[in-house]
């Protein structure tokens, strides 16, 4: 008397089909295991393909940070040694709001950068092409800063300013709009 349960029913089962009884249902199973491997493989390249495209944007935001970080540093020091309109960076620079104002922000920008690479796992494109932006515009800031200082014949540091006052404040709002967007990837 054959067993009417479990496995051993159910082979029991199988082997009392005919052929063609045998050879639809191979195929039906054949079918689903097809469209559920379909599906498995469709789901798990998006994963991967999602998971490619957050580590790009890290790679974007990383190398972004690094060239803010050394196009702040080398403004740090530029501003801190003023031209006097001799075509030499090396006259220290004294009671310059435009000068204090943007190194104040430098710290905390870098900061915020620092912290938000450490830490975040995902960055989204509008903050990497925010970062992008600004690491082009810092770098342009810097060449500004180097042109005025070299060829400008300006007599004092105030003038000089004066001449990258319009590229400063451009560049210290995409500072802060950058610094905002960062905050959303901090730590709370």
């Amino acid at each position: 008397m054959p067993c009417n349960y479990g496995w051993i029913g159910i082979a029991a089962w199988w082997c009392q089909l005919d052929s063609n009884v045998l050879a639809a249902w191979v195929q039906a199973i054949g079918s689903v295991g097809a469209i559920v491997a379909a599906v498995g493989i469709y789901y798990r390249q998006k994963v991967n393909e999602e998971n490619e495209r957050l580590a790009n944007n890290r790679k974007v935001v990383m190398s972004a940070a690094a060239n803010l970080e050394s196009a702040l540093s080398y403004q740090s020091v530029v501003l801190d040694f003023a031209p006097a309109g001799d075509g030499v960076i090396g006259h220290p620079i004294t009671d310059l709001k435009d000068a204090v104002s943007f190194l104040q922000l430098q710290p905390r920008t870098k900061e915020a950068i620092r912290e938000a690479v450490e830490k975040a796992h995902y960055f989204s494109m509008e903050l990497c092409e925010q970062m992008a932006k600004l690491s082009v515009q810092a770098a342009a800031y810097d060449r500004l800063i180097e042109q005025n200082a070299r060829i400008g014949n300006n007599r004092t540091p105030d003038e000089f300013f004066k001449g990258v006052t319009a590229t400063r404040l451009a560049l210290s709002a995409v500072l802060d709009e950058t610094r905002k967007m960062l905050q959303a990837y901090l730590p709370k």
